[in-house]
Formats: structure tokens, C-alpha cells, sequence
């Protein structure tokens, strides 16, 4: 958050030239005008002129940012609502493979309720063979 605020606030970044100089050239213009009416040198009118340009400049950079942090922050919310519709995909693609292990887990359990003792231990051996041809270890075989 910090890094976003700091990103707004400084340093002012200025995107449209043109539309920045005829704006500070009018302010310009009003500058000299207000300070004319006090009878300044010309010393003191290029000072305030230097002030109001340094004034302007920030604040226009200010609003540019603050445009320019809008765009960004949207652009990264649509990300997020992308990244949030593929989880919730993800998650509906598990309860579809749970649900499938649960069905096929119980075909087996009905397979092998069905087994007569004999078939059942033909059916150990071979899957005994099988997992030793595959290199399969699991937690029950240690």
C-alpha cells in the first residue's frame, strides 16, 4: 500500500505536453496579472512565476498519477475476478474428481464383496506384481 500511495504522490508524472504548457502558460499569464497589481520588481515576478510553475506542475503530475493508479488498479482487479472464476473452476473440477474416486471406490468394495476367497488372493497377487513392476511404494507396504 505504501509503495501505491508513494507511486500517486511522487514523483509527478506528466503525460499530455501540450495540454500542460497552455495550461501553465495561462497560469502564467494570471501570475503575472495578480502579481502586477502589487508592483513587484521583475526580480519578484519571475520568483512567484518560478513558484506558481513548480506549484502547478505538482499538482497536475498529482492528478495524472492519481488517473494513471485508477487505470493500473482496475486493470489488476480484473485479474483478480480472472484468477477467481479459474479457482472456482478448479475447485468444482475437484468435487467432480471426488466424487468420482467415491464411485469408483465403491464399484470395488461391491466387486470385492462379491470375490470368493480364492479370486481375492489371485487378485492381491497380481496387484502385488503389478505395484513391484512399477516401482509403487506406499505407506502400508513399510
Amino acid at each position: 500500500m505504501h509503495y501505491l500511495i508513494k507511486q500517486v504522490l511522487w514523483p509527478p508524472v506528466i503525460k499530455y505536453p501540450l495540454a500542460i504548457v497552455g495550461t501553465i502558460i495561462t497560469f502564467i499569464g494570471i501570475t503575472i496579472e495578480l502579481t502586477d497589481s502589487i508592483n513587484l520588481s521583475w526580480k519578484q515576478h519571475i520568483y512567484w512565476i518560478y513558484v506558481s510553475l513548480i506549484i502547478i506542475i505538482y499538482f497536475l503530475g498529482l492528478i495524472a498519477n492519481c488517473f494513471i493508479f485508477a487505470i493500473k488498479l482496475s486493470k489488476i482487479t480484473d485479474n483478480n475476478q480472472g484468477l477467481t472464476k479459474q479457482h472456482q473452476i478448479d475447485l468444482n473440477d475437484k468435487k467432480k474428481l471426488k466424487g468420482y474416486i467415491k464411485q469408483k471406490d465403491i464399484f470395488f468394495e461391491e466387486c470385492w464383496k462379491r470375490l470368493s476367497p480364492e479370486d481375492k488372493q489371485l487378485v492381491l497377487i497380481e496387484v502385488q506384481r503389478r505395484k513391484e513392476e512399477i516401482g509403487f511404494e506406499s505407506s502400508e507396504d513399510n
